[in-house]
């Protein structure tokens, strides 16, 4: 066997640089991969930007996507009962894709609480804007995309139910974002997040979060404020049209304290733009007060209709609403085009008068001869008309019988019940219902007298319960010139109690009934008192009523509450308290004291107090807590007076100004 001459081992550089760069593109990869992985610290440098009554908004930095976005969560002292409401606009706002709809990348949880992020945008809205004086078709061309977004919301069967300008953003570039979602619902569950949200979420709490009353004051349709209004698309153009309102006068259609515009919004009286702001276009004044109409049926049937009208205007055409002569189309006609018009402007115009007058007559003609050809067919359908208004007056004042609000003048609400029952029973749907409001009418009077001589059907089961009660009474015969004793009346509603009857429309209707009718209250206290034990379905509850210096004790081993939950009307209407002073083991809602007139409020022995809205208690200087209570920026957020106040506690004896 030969020997191989030794040869010693050269690298091959070819080889060698084909490894490295494998092994380099293996390390890259494996690094973006990390870099993209799920991390529990995604969000870093979060500052804060923004919020509103339930949330706070930061700007961060995403680490995945290596870019700031804009991050929402609950403000930290909103439990547990907040996560629904919070979690139902994430899921919402994202399920709407839209240029003109803010974006929502990502809903997720951490320390055990919900979040979403956004799209970070500029920090200047529409009502910025219109404050430092935006051109107006700017402004109104930011309009159309508003209602671009909302109409594109309605095709979904979403209604927003918040729109005003702090919630519409707008940048230097054209770009306009309607936000905050939180109080839009589906029309249709069954096809929404609406049903998935019954099913999984706190829905007892979109309900009730806000109140009865859920929106921004000042952009709030009538249908809003109104306890029995129903919500709708043309809500949404109420609100629309509010907005218009602002872009054109730099307010919305009413201002003031909380209360005054809610009363303004449901009585519906808007003052035309151009009585203030003579400068405003005719036409743009026409279609804000269309907007704006009381009645929903009258208002635009769609946000596209609205959005029409506003085109049409900065095109140079006059809107439907203001319902243009023809001279006045004529004259927007030049305005569009006034080369091509200079030499025949003369012309043009002596035609438009010749047929202006033409028309008129033609349709002055056309009206009369329409109005002969219905008059037998109105006269056939008016019967039928009146028996239809009558059943439903019917209806309407049954359920004003049973509510306080209704009653400021009792003379004239039962003025009003006479004059529907003396019409033909035929008309009023037959004897039966007759005969129930006749009942309910004597029961309030506590005139238990007739009440107990009318024969009631087995369908009339609401006023069956109170018979049984007023056969206990049957000398009670009162009326609007002669009234109960203070003792036979506070013996009526502890019989009540004992039958088993607690916060009912009709029991507090005959309270307030007799209050507005007695000529002398002096002594009206002890009904008040067992109206208070009434309300909490507690004989335990211990009440000091002292009226030298209007102080009231309330002292009870449950739950307190002064408010007749249903109606939203609380005893401090009748008794005058300066000092109000609560104890009780358990929760207590300060909602319960909305709207009230308390200069102390003495809250230092409750076990606990919430408030599932924010409230106004008028003329308040002083709230005092115990040590354990919660934080003095809660109480700031959410007990509001027209009053500076203090906040005492009473361990630590410290008080703070607000």
């Amino acid at each position: 066997m030969k020997n191989t001459p030794y040869t010693p081992y050269e690298p091959d550089e070819l080889l060698g640089n084909i490894y490295e760069a494998a092994h380099a593109e293996f390390i890259f990869k494996d690094t973006l991969l990390k870099n993209l992985s799920p991390t529990e610290d995604q969000y870093e440098d979060e500052k804060l930007i923004g919020g509103g009554a339930l949330k706070e908004v930061y700007k961060c930095y995403d680490k995945r996507s290596r870019r700031c976005v804009a991050l929402a969560r609950l403000k930290p002292y909103l439990g547990e009962e907040f996560f629904g409401t919070f979690i139902h606009e994430g899921w919402l706002t994202a399920s709407l894709n839209h240029p003109n709809i803010i974006k929502i990348h990502d809903l997720n949880v951490k320390d055990g609480r919900p979040y979403f992020t956004m799209d970070l945008k500029g920090n200047t809205t529409l009502k910025d804007g219109v404050k430092k004086g935006a051109p107006l078709k700017e402004c109104l061309e930011n309009f159309l995309k508003i209602c671009d977004a909302v109409s594109y919301a309605h095709s979904k069967k979403v209604i927003h139910l918040d729109l005003k300008p702090e919630n519409i953003q707008c940048d230097d570039y054209g770009e306009v974002l309607v936000c905050d979602w939180g109080l839009a619902k589906f029309l249709d569950p069954q096809a929404g997040l609406d049903e998935l949200c019954e099913n999984h979420l706190y829905t007892a709490h979109f309900q009730t979060l806000y109140g009865e009353i859920k929106g921004s004051p000042g952009y709030m349709a009538p249908e809003q404020v109104s306890p029995s209004g129903e919500v709708s698309p043309l809500t949404d153009v109420y609100a629309l049209g509010c907005i218009l309102h602002f872009i054109l006068t730099g307010s919305p259609p009413f201002t003031g304290k909380v209360d005054e515009v809610l009363k303004a919004t449901e009585k519906g009286e808007i003052t035309s733009p151009r009585i203030t702001h003579s400068s405003i276009p005719k036409g743009l004044n026409a279609v804000t007060l269309k907007a704006l109409e009381k009645e929903p049926e009258a208002r635009y049937q769609s946000v596209q209709e609205l959005r029409d009208e506003i085109s049409r205007y900065l095109q140079g055409l006059s809107t439907r609403a203001e319902k243009p002569s023809l001279s006045r189309k004529a004259l927007l006609y030049v305005k569009r085009h006034p080369g091509r018009l200079k030499i025949a402007l003369a012309a043009i115009l002596l035609l438009c008068a010749v047929s202006a007058l033409y028309l008129r007559s033609s349709r002055q003609l056309h009206q009369r001869a329409e109005t002969l050809s219905t008059e037998n067919q109105v006269l056939d359908l008016s019967n039928q008309r009146n028996r239809g208004d009558l059943a439903l007056q019917s209806a309407i004042l049954n359920y004003k019988l049973t509510d306080p609000y209704y009653q400021q003048n009792p003379d004239k609400l039962l003025l009003e019940i006479q004059f529907l029952l003396n019409k033909e029973e035929t008309m009023l749907g037959g004897k039966e219902i007759k005969r129930a409001l006749l009942s309910e009418m004597n029961f309030i009077q506590l005139n238990f007298k007739e009440m107990l001589e009318l024969d009631l059907p087995a369908s009339a089961y609401t006023v069956q319960k109170y018979r049984k009660l007023a056969e206990q009474f049957p000398d009670f015969n009162f009326g609007r010139d002669h009234r109960p004793s203070v003792s036979q009346l506070t013996q009526f509603f502890h019989t009540a109690q004992e039958q088993g009857i607690f916060q009912s429309r009709a029991m507090i209707s005959v309270m307030h009934y007799d209050w507005l009718t007695r000529e002398h209250n002096e002594s009206y206290i002890p009904v008040l008192m067992a109206m208070l034990k009434h309300y909490n379905r507690n004989h335990d509850i211990k009440i000091r009523y002292d009226e030298a210096s209007s102080s009231l004790l309330l002292a009870s081993p449950q739950k307190i509450s002064s408010t007749f939950p249903k109606i939203n009307f609380h005893l401090f209407s009748y008794l005058e308290v300066k000092t109000l002073q609560l104890k009780s083991p358990d929760n207590f809602d300060l909602y319960d004291l909305n709207g009230a007139t308390i200069t102390h409020l003495d809250l230092s022995e409750l076990a606990s107090t919430f408030t599932s809205r924010p409230l106004i208690i008028h003329g308040l200087k002083s709230l005092k807590v115990n040590s354990k209570a919660l934080s003095d920026v809660f109480y700031r957020e959410r007990v509001l007076s027209d009053t500076p106040y203090q906040i005492i506690r009473e361990k630590e004896g410290r008080s703070k100004k607000k």
